[in-house]
């Protein structure tokens, strides 16, 4: 992850790729706040990040608080596989 989306919108918290693991820094002190369980994230909110899982029978957007824990987990229908799905601020 890396660019303006790597930002929170409110340019308060950063996530960064450390070796194998993605991790949320405080962007003016850098002090580590949480390790992600993911690779490529986006933030839809200060407090909220999202990704997408695919696999057998799921696919689906998951959001996620600033600690990793997920919030919820929105089912995305069958023709959405294989292509790219761009999600904007609201």
């Amino acid at each position: 992850m890396a660019g303006p989306r790597s930002w929170s919108p409110d340019g308060r918290r950063v996530v960064v790729q450390a070796g194998r693991e993605v991790q949320l820094l405080d962007a003016g002190s850098g002090a580590l706040l949480a390790t992600l369980p993911l690779v490529d994230a986006f933030w839809v909110t200060n407090d909220r990040l999202m990704y997408t899982i695919t696999g057998p029978n799921r696919r689906a957007a998951v959001e996620i608080d600033l600690n990793g824990n997920e919030v919820r987990q929105l089912p995305l229908p069958v023709e959405l596989d294989r292509r790219l799905l761009f999600v904007g601020p609201r």
